[in-house]
């Protein structure tokens, strides 16, 4: 769960932005929405995650 709030950092870190703060789904996994320098935008989550 602490990779998604690492990518977070280090994507802000690029020049990327933060769209939507690392947080913890109910029953899911730990979730980012990041935009890059670019402009692409992505999500992040745990690699592996199963409910």
């Amino acid at each position: 769960m602490a990779d998604v709030d690492a990518a977070s950092a280090t994507a802000a870190g690029a020049g990327g932005t933060v769209l939507m703060e690392p947080t913890s789904v109910p029953d899911g996994p730990r979730i980012a929405v990041l935009r890059d320098p670019h402009g692409a935008m992505f999500g992040v989550y745990p690699a592996g995650y199963e409910r």
